[in-house]
């Protein structure tokens, strides 16, 4: 969906400046035909202000513009921000009893654009949607199909720190749905090298976690084996070692989570409060932070998007995640500059830095371009034991972490076919290439490739064995390896051997890769935490099925095979 005409340039209000990645981002949304187009810009690097000086822009052009946040709380904070950079402008709100759907410039929440409200709404040119990762969601949706059925040529400009879905475990949702093009990207990475973001330290500290079969959406599970006392005590007692002073934001499993290692951190002795969405003292409690009357408050995913608190110093992380989104809005609590800071400190209790390669500040910096179909969530589990720290005693020592490590590549196999016989030459051969995992799909349904995708990184290598297996279609082809060249992966191509007179025998040596794709599926499924139900549903068999094939000694075997495989390839 493109447009011929550029948006034609004005000049910014007076005393009002731009540095130059703005000015860059800027010149990118003016000049690109794109109708829907997307900037991606890390977290404290002024995004804020840039959008103002869109929204001034829009002003100066005469046109009408509606701009859109995911929380109420949000409109005053963007709307002030407006109005001081150029208090001439005829912006209004709609939310609680202002419906100012008449003004130039319109600022409202996803949330209160329903019903009437939403059908209120009259022309506008342009939509700008801040945090616009949540674009795709079905209320967003509905916001921007009223819009272009009032005004067809309309546009939208979506900003956001990260150009990812994410949201739920186990989910992919791509961002084409709302945007055609990622048009200007201001990485995490060029944003310290310039200056305008603090510089990142990271600290590992090693605890004993039994999370083995855990299902991560079973919260109240998952928050028995991490909210303990003693946990709580070494949080509590490490910001103390390595943080004592600065003011930090703690991140947990639960509300409850929360308040537990507030009251950990005030026995230590250090001014700590928690806070929560539907708090009636949230404000006052925020307030208290910023002033710098708390050291430490704590929360559960509230202070994450929107939070702006420039002296924080430090983030303490004692919920796992598999989302790298989420973990990027966590981390970008401590990148802001403010006077006398010198760094961002990360204390990572739960091996989302050190030991997870989908939550590396590294891939951080190398956003999926929208553009290429599925700017997706990386928001699965793996095997809750392999996404944290080797068992070692509560309270071990703690190391340094690179949060910005890129490790040696690793290779990926990866098959689509109707049936186990027709793999079968496909899935010896890759697996002959020496690749870490070998994924496989038995349906139309590309869903095992884009599980693999999710957990791959830059400089990783993806092995097949026919092109064909990527897309039943060219176009699909060609999307696949769009996104495979925006993030740094390369394909290669894996030859079949020249077919063979006979059935290959079977074999129960795991090592010569010669057992059932169904099989290496379930394998799959199983050490990435999957219940025997949910296996069950994918591969389309029944229970009692998948009971007999656990009792097989050699697909326990390959089960041994591959989880041995998987840990020798996390150690390296």
């Amino acid at each position: 969906m493109n447009v011929k005409e550029p948006i034609p340039a004005v000049p910014l209000p007076p005393g009002m400046t731009a540095r130059k990645w703005q000015r860059e981002a800027m010149s990118a949304i003016c000049s690109t035909k794109s109708r829907r187009a997307l900037v991606s810009a890390a977290t404290g690097t002024g995004k804020g202000s840039l959008i103002a000086a869109f929204a001034v822009r829009v002003f100066h052009l005469n046109k009408r513009l509606l701009f859109l946040v995911h929380r109420d709380e949000l409109i005053d904070d963007v709307m002030a921000r407006a109005k001081a950079a150029y208090p001439g402008i005829d912006a209004g709100k709609v939310k609680g009893p202002f419906n100012q759907y008449d003004r130039q410039i319109v600022f409202a929440s996803v949330q209160t654009l329903r019903g009437r409200r939403l059908t209120d709404l009259e022309h506008f040119d342009y939509v700008v949607t801040d945090e616009a990762h949540h674009a795709i969601a079905p209320s967003y949706l509905a916001i921007y199909q009223h819009v272009e059925s009032v005004n067809p040529k309309w546009r939208h400009i979506g900003f956001t720190a990260t150009p990812f879905r994410y949201g739920g475990f186990g989910k992919t949702a791509g961002l084409g749905k709302a945007f055609d093009q990622l048009v200007y990207e201001y990485p995490l990475a060029k944003a310290i090298e310039d200056g305008a973001l603090a510089p990142l330290r990271g600290v590992a500290v090693e605890t004993h976690l039994d999370l083995a079969g855990v299902d991560p959406d079973n919260v109240d599970r998952l928050v028995k084996i991490v909210d303990t006392p003693s946990r709580n005590q070494i949080v509590a007692e490490k910001y103390l070692e390595l943080a004592a002073g600065k003011q930090a934001i703690c991140f947990s499993v639960t509300i409850e989570h929360a308040a537990h290692l507030a009251q950990a951190f005030v026995k230590a002795g250090v001014n700590a409060e928690v806070v929560w969405g539907t708090d009636p003292n949230r404000a006052e409690k925020i307030a208290r932070y910023k002033e710098g009357k708390t050291r430490v408050l704590c929360n559960c995913e509230l202070l994450t998007e929107g939070f702006d608190a420039p002296q924080t110093e430090a983030v303490i992380l004692v919920r796992p995640t598999g989302s790298i989104g989420l973990y990027s809005q966590m981390v970008g609590r401590v990148t802001r500059l403010h006077p006398g800071k010198t760094e961002g400190l990360v204390i990572d209790f739960v091996g989302n830095a050190a030991k997870y390669p989908l939550v590396r500040l590294s891939d951080l910096t190398t956003p999926e371009d929208p553009s290429t179909g599925e700017g997706r969530e990386i928001g699965t589990f793996e095997k809750v034991e392999e996404l944290l720290s080797p068992p070692v005693a509560i309270g071990a020592e703690h190391a340094s972490v690179d949060l910005f490590a890129r490790p040696n590549s690793t290779f990926y196999g990866y098959a689509r076919g109707a049936n186990s016989h027709e793999l079968a030459p496909h899935t010896a051969t890759i697996r002959a290439s020496g690749v870490a995992m070998l994924r496989i799909d038995l349906t139309n349904e590309s869903t095992e490739l884009s599980g693999l995708m999710g957990i791959m990184r830059r400089g990783d290598v993806l092995v097949v064995s026919h092109i064909g297996h990527l897309s039943d279609s060219m176009d699909g082809v060609n999307l696949v390896m769009q996104e495979m060249v925006a993030r740094g992966i390369e394909l290669r191509l894996a030859r079949l051997p020249c077919p063979a007179k006979e059935e290959p025998k079977r074999t129960t040596d795991v090592n010569d890769a010669d057992i059932s794709p169904r099989w290496e599926v379930a394998i799959n499924l199983m050490i990435e935490g999957k219940t025997d139900a949910q296996i069950s549903k994918h591969l389309g068999i029944d229970g009692a099925t998948l009971w007999r094939w656990k009792k097989k000694d050699e697909f326990r075997a390959a089960l041994q095979s591959e989880r041995g495989r998987r840990r020798k390839g996390a150690a390296t």
